[in-house]
């Protein structure tokens, strides 16, 4: 390929394989599959697309794993793509920074647009003790983790003869009503609920599932009616929704409130504490709280050929 060539290709770098990532390059090759001039290349650590409303049910057992997974390459035939981690962004030299986490070789990858797709991550760095003894619902990983949590939680209920330290095991504590909380809880406490059968000395009665949420209602996601009905609809099916409530601190065996109250439990998944992903916090883009300015055509605003998409663009 001649030099002149690769001058006038437009390169075209996506970085995240989520719900943004993917559907950008979907439809970049939709409109560019017979233009050899533009060259589009997703960058994504893991090489599978997961379908991250299904990772509560995933948890649960209420669908099977890989339902909620499919291959990247798969979706997006005639992309490139590379199964590398983003170490950075030189917005000036317009390059970015990736290494694959196989053999930690590092690849700088130039480009004439770029599309910010990583999602954000979770800090609990304000509130003690929670990174340490909470759990958290971001990855296949955290979901199996939190399964598995679970019913070690229940086998060992099933034996134990301390009341208090049987009522921690069967206490299961979700922090944060938005989407991943309300679906966790939903899940969780299914979960609890249809195999407390198999357990001969437990019964519906025996389990306390509590969902935290700061604000007045949950679900500020939706409108107030649907917000409604899910309250509603769990508090029928046995959860203790507790709102204006915010989780403070944590230690292995309590979720202590923001209202100095403690939980006594040792099952607390956490689902607040978003932040900004690292890779984009030292860079000087415009901002709203954790979220990149776009303006309706998700450019970043006052930087051409920077683009934004899915948590990442406000």
């Amino acid at each position: 390929m001649s030099a002149a060539h690769l001058a006038n290709k437009q390169r075209v770098v996506i970085l995240g394989g989520g719900f943004g990532g993917v559907a950008t390059a979907q439809r970049l090759r939709h409109h560019f599959k017979r233009d050899a001039s533009v060259e589009i290349t997703l960058v994504n650590r893991e090489n599978f697309f997961m379908f991250v409303p299904l990772l509560a049910s995933a948890a649960s057992g209420s669908i099977e794993t890989l339902h909620i997974l499919n291959p990247i390459r798969r979706m997006i035939p005639g992309i490139h793509f590379r199964a590398e981690e983003v170490l950075g962004i030189d917005l000036n030299r317009r390059m970015v920074v990736s290494t694959s986490p196989v053999t930690g070789r590092e690849a700088l990858l130039p480009y004439d647009h770029l599309v910010l797709g990583l999602g954000n991550t979770i800090n609990l760095g304000a509130l003690p003790g929670v990174s340490q003894h909470g759990k958290t619902m971001k990855s296949l990983g955290d979901a199996l983790h939190l399964r598995n949590h679970v019913i070690s939680m229940l086998e060992a209920a099933d034996v134990e003869t301390d009341p208090r330290i049987r009522q921690e095991l069967l206490t299961l504590v979700v922090a944060g009503a938005g989407y991943s909380g309300v679906e966790t809880v939903g899940e969780l406490n299914d979960l609890v609920h249809a195999i407390a059968r198999n357990y001969p000395s437990l019964t519906r009665e025996s389990f306390k599932v509590i969902l935290l949420h700061s604000r007045e209602r949950i679900l500020p996601e939706m409108g107030p009616g649907l917000a409604e009905f899910a309250l509603k609809e769990l508090r029928r099916r046995g959860v203790e929704v507790r709102l204006k409530t915010r989780i403070a601190a944590a230690t292995p065996h309590e979720a202590i409130l923001s209202t100095g109250e403690r939980i006594p439990t040792r099952t607390l998944v956490v689902t607040v504490g978003s932040a900004v992903n690292p890779v984009l916090a030292p860079l000087s883009l415009p901002r709203e709280k954790d979220r990149v300015l776009t303006d309706a055509f998700m450019s970043v605003l006052g930087m051409p050929g920077l683009w934004a998409v899915g948590d990442n663009a406000a």
